[in-house]
């Protein structure tokens, strides 16, 4: 599993996240960008529980060949945690459950070819899965993803993963992004 290193949210991740949220910028819904914000910012801040008593969701690109293996990377880790009275035995579909509640909020409308929500990158023409692929690019080290990859020729699939009672695992929940990612030289590039 993943192990737990202290390192769990940077604004890019947590932009990232708005990047796949259900958030477009089209006239009338700035307020959906607000709402999704405010929503980051909760999750943003930690609730200061002890993590051997709690658990917590994050975002990762899980390995191409089987899911319950070590994830490739993540790509956001939440920072607020929930109580799990259950601990030490835990009660994974709860945790699961709840971590999918809150991806499903984000990840429902937005496309991969959708503008940049970085301004000044969507001045520039920027979508979303370009911003994707710039963190394989820069975190990952992976600038191709899908055709002419070697590491991950299938593309890159993103999902919601929970972690609970101070396991330095994360388990999968089942739930992924409805779009595959694939880059080019750190660019977005539809998926075959």
């Amino acid at each position: 599993g993943v192990k737990n290193t202290g390192q769990w949210l940077d604004t890019d991740r947590m932009i990232l996240l708005v990047l796949l949220g259900c958030v477009a910028l089209t006239a009338g819904q700035e307020d959906k960008l607000k709402k999704a914000t405010d929503e980051l910012l909760k999750l943003n801040t930690s609730s200061g529980l002890d993590l051997k008593t709690s658990f917590r969701c994050g975002i990762f690109f899980p390995n191409p060949e089987d899911n319950t293996k070590l994830p490739i990377s993540p790509l956001l880790i939440f920072n607020a945690t929930w109580p799990a009275d259950e601990c030490p035995a835990g009660n994974s579909k709860r945790y699961n459950d709840f971590c999918d509640s809150i991806y499903l909020k984000f990840t429902t409308t937005l496309s991969l070819k959708d503008p940049s929500l970085f301004p000044k990158r969507r001045a520039k023409g920027v979508t979303i899965g370009d911003d994707i692929c710039d963190y394989l690019k820069k975190k990952v080290k992976a600038p191709f993803v899908g055709p002419k990859s070697k590491k991950f020729p299938n593309g890159l699939e993103m999902g919601m993963f929970s972690n609970a009672c101070g396991n330095k695992k994360w388990e999968m929940t089942g739930t992924k992004y409805q779009e595959k990612v694939c880059c080019k030289v750190g660019k977005y590039i539809p998926c075959p």
